[in-house]
């Protein structure tokens, strides 16, 4: 099951053409959602989501695991001497959702941490 619809991917992805080909080496929308679907099956790994709860920031890490695997069909066999950013960014997205798995308010619920201000020890200057 995806997580979030085509449509919106190709607003956010919209060099999405050049990276989900058919064998014929032309755009096509259905390797789209089948990269779309195993995404949102590698996102689910980490953190029990369904698309009714998808914030900004869990589709921005959908998206980056979406681009990840386009690049990966465009560049399967080439070995790089640098890492690509796109690279850099999947592995950023799997620690900080690692992170949230972690966590046990991993799905957006409230959290237990507060934060207590009390009054300053010195008067603050800059009142008048």
């Amino acid at each position: 099951m995806k997580l979030v619809e085509t449509v919106w991917v190709k607003n956010y992805f919209t060099a999405w053409n050049k990276y989900f080909l058919n064998a014929d080496s032309t755009p096509d929308e259905s390797v789209l959602e089948k990269e779309i679907e195993m995404a949102s099956s590698e996102l689910r790994q980490y953190i029990d989501v369904d698309p009714d709860n998808m914030d900004d920031i869990l589709k921005y890490h959908l998206l980056v695991i979406i681009k990840k695997r386009g690049y990966d069909l465009e560049h399967k066999d080439e070995g790089n001497e640098f890492t690509p950013q796109v690279v850099k960014d999947y592995y950023a997205t799997l620690s900080y959702l690692r992170k949230m798995a972690s966590e046990p308010f991993n799905t957006g619920g409230e959290s237990d941490f507060t934060i207590e201000v009390g009054k300053p020890d010195k008067p603050d200057w800059f009142v008048l």
